[in-house]
């Protein structure tokens, strides 16, 4: 999360802007779903606005980032993370739950070893990624970053870029 609270996983080192058929998600949802993007076009100041399936309004490209997707390379929000394990650890400490404390205490401090991963699985809210040597780790969507997709076989065009080569 970045200092406004947003979920920041924005589109960096990809090749594309998010186009027909990419799954996005809305940066600012602490728990992000998946979108499926159903159009794309550009206003007449440049701004690229995408349509979402299931969602009424269209929506600016600046206000979306990329779902997660099993193979992409994540980074963790070190300080998201552990301002998320100390909640946890005083949630436990407020209700008396010592198998949770040793648990949490234990994440906090494996979780000096994260580096970039791969991500592993996405179920809802929680991501699995592979940390190599530090191994696998269950944590929050909005604990991590996408910094990297995973390779698309080919390259996906929106219904407006097709429209405007074929004129």
């Amino acid at each position: 999360m970045d200092s406004a609270g947003e979920l920041v996983m924005f589109f960096p080192n990809s090749p594309h802007l998010p186009t027909l058929g990419d799954r996005v998600c809305y940066r600012a949802d602490f728990h992000p779903r998946p979108y499926t993007v159903t159009f794309s076009t550009h206003d007449r100041y440049g701004n690229l606005w995408l349509s979402l399936e299931g969602v009424d309004e269209p929506a600016r490209v600046e206000e979306l980032a990329w779902y997660p997707q099993k193979g992409d390379r994540v980074e963790l929000r070190f300080s998201t993370y552990v301002n998320w394990l100390q909640a946890r650890f005083t949630e436990c400490m407020e209700q008396g739950q010592r198998d949770r404390l040793e648990a949490v205490k234990a994440a906090m401090k494996k979780s000096q070893h994260y580096r970039t991963g791969d991500l592993v699985q996405v179920d809802g809210p929680w991501v699995k990624i592979r940390f190599g040597a530090a191994g696998d780790e269950v944590v929050p969507i909005s604990c991590i970053a996408v910094t990297e997709r995973k390779q698309v076989e080919a390259q996906q065009i929106s219904i407006f870029d097709a429209m405007r080569e074929a004129a």
